[in-house]
C-alpha cells in the first residue's frame, strides 16, 4: 500500500543527506584552499625575515623577492618590535587579523 506521509519523509531525508554531502564537500573544498592560503603566506613571512635578518629594507625585500610591497611593509611592521626572535606564528596571526 502507498503510504504518501512515508514516502514524503523518505523523500525528504533523501534531499536532506543530498544537501549534508554537498555542503560538506564544499566545506572541504573551502578549507584545503584556506589551508593553501595559509601556507603560502606563512612561506613569504619567513622569506621576508630572512631578508630583514640581513638588514634589507621592507622596499629592498619586496624588490628584491618581487612582492607587494604593502604586504612586506605591514610583515616588517609587525616584525620590527620582535627583532631579533621573530616569531613566525604571532606575526602570521597579527597580519591575518589585520586583513
Amino acid at each position: 500500500e502507498y503510504d504518501e506521509e512515508k514516502n514524503y519523509k523518505m523523500l525528504q531525508e533523501q534531499y536532506w543527506n543530498m544537501g549534508h554531502e554537498r555542503g560538506k564537500s564544499e566545506g572541504i573544498t573551502q578549507g584545503r584552499a584556506e589551508g593553501r592560503n595559509e601556507g603560502k603566506t606563512r612561506a613569504f613571512i619567513q622569506l621576508i625575515l630572512a631578508k630583514m635578518q640581513k638588514n634589507y629594507t621592507s622596499e629592498q625585500i619586496a624588490d628584491i623577492l618581487e612582492m607587494d610591497p604593502n604586504f612586506v611593509k605591514a610583515i616588517c611592521q609587525i616584525a620590527v618590535p620582535m627583532s631579533p626572535n621573530y616569531d613566525l606564528d604571532k606575526i602570521y596571526e597579527t597580519y591575518h587579523t589585520m586583513k
